[in-house]
């Protein structure tokens, strides 16, 4: 994976085997952003998926919420999904996606390790959710230690 540069996005998404890695970061994404990361979600429906999110306080708008939730909803399989953040206001939101996934968890940013514990990742995709951590441009503000 090549190096990300400054013209980052504010949010990334990269699936690799049965993880989704979703960045966020300063504000909310733009729609056409957020329906290819829920689209790439919607694409494993019936499939295993985890699902690891890495912020320091960005998300979703309410609507974007709202068709998270949806899809969340529609799987016909578990949903296990990690969220590392500092922010309060993240942890709040991940509470409330609780109702439509019992396997959610939240964790700090020192936490990586057991995030990825939680997860259940094999070796090789532990080392794709390292490097593309590695890759984050905001990893320096970030407490997070792959």
């Amino acid at each position: 994976m090549s190096s990300l540069g400054a013209g980052m996005p504010p949010m990334l998404s990269h699936l690799v085997g049965g993880v989704l890695i979703v960045w966020h970061g300063q504000g909310a994404p733009p729609d056409d952003m957020w329906e290819t990361c829920v689209k790439q979600l919607d694409s494993r429906r019936d499939l295993p998926l985890r699902v690891l999110v890495l912020t320091e306080g960005a998300g979703p708008t309410a609507a974007q919420q709202l068709r998270l939730t949806r899809t969340i909803a529609a799987r016909s399989l578990p949903l296990p999904i990690a969220v590392i953040s500092d922010s309060t206001r993240v942890r709040f939101m991940a509470s409330t996606l609780a109702l439509f996934t019992k396997r959610i968890r939240t964790f700090r940013g020192p936490e990586l390790t057991e995030a990825l514990a939680f997860l259940e990742l094999d070796e090789i995709e532990t080392r794709a959710a390292n490097e593309f951590i590695a890759h984050l441009p905001d990893r320096a503000s970030m407490p997070i230690n792959p």
